[in-house]
């Protein structure tokens, strides 16, 4: 998928005006942190990488030209809170998220396993991946804190109440001398649900398949929910 598709894709799955996008991914392209190269038919594709670091960007900063300072700071965050678990939330182990994400350790890698489901496995094994591990992902900048959810339901139908939530929290220290500080002021937290996270993935994977391939896909899950009756 060239910059332009992407830009477009990324505007339309979360609902933000293509411009702010645009200007989003100016910013890190200029600051090294996006896929650069030739222009027209030889521009390269952009990458899972790419697509982590653009939504790093939109769920941290409140304007693009942050995104340089950032989207690495947020992207190198690491999981904090394994064992720290109540009633109501549960954190999950270490051995669940190095089983739920093999090879990641930082917030940036594992929005790149993410998003990379669809290319590096069988569609539907990717898309069976997303419907057992349904996560959104929340940032809120100002206390340097990411966290991504999985509700629990009391019953798995549609009718099912959400009982507790399991966790993975990413933390970074807000007075690390070494970068600018992050004033708190009015907390401000976005999110990303996540029909967005499967999205991302799921366009980046229809883009490498022939336009009949990929709009089947596109339009598989919601084949399946007319086929469930929902």
């Amino acid at each position: 998928m060239k910059a332009g598709p992407f830009i477009s894709m990324l505007a339309g799955v979360f609902s933000v005006e293509e411009k702010t996008v645009f200007t989003f991914h100016r910013f890190l392209r200029e600051g090294g942190l996006i896929t650069t190269g030739a222009r027209g038919v030889n521009a390269p594709d952009m990458t899972p990488l790419d697509a982590a670091r653009m939504v790093i960007a939109l769920l941290a900063c409140d304007t693009p030209k942050q995104g340089v300072e950032r989207v690495p700071r947020f992207g190198q965050l690491r999981p904090k809170t394994f064992g720290d678990s109540c009633a109501w939330r549960e954190s999950f182990t270490p051995d669940e998220f190095a089983s739920l994400f093999p090879g990641a350790e930082t917030l940036e890698e594992v929005l790149v396993f993410i998003f990379s489901r669809y290319l590096d496995q069988d569609s539907e094994d990717a898309s069976r991946w997303f419907g057992e591990n349904v996560f959104s992902l929340t940032i809120r900048p100002g206390d340097l804190w990411a966290e991504l959810v999985q509700w629990v339901y009391d019953d798995p139908g549609e009718a099912g109440k959400i009982i507790r939530e399991r966790v993975i929290s990413f933390r970074g220290d807000r007075f690390d001398p070494e970068y600018p500080h992050i004033p708190r002021g009015l907390l401000v937290e976005r999110t990303a649900a996540p029909i967005n996270l499967s999205a991302v993935a799921l366009h980046l994977w229809a883009d490498t398949q022939s336009v009949e391939e990929g709009v089947a896909a596109l339009l598989a899950p919601f084949a399946r929910e007319r086929a469930d009756g929902h």
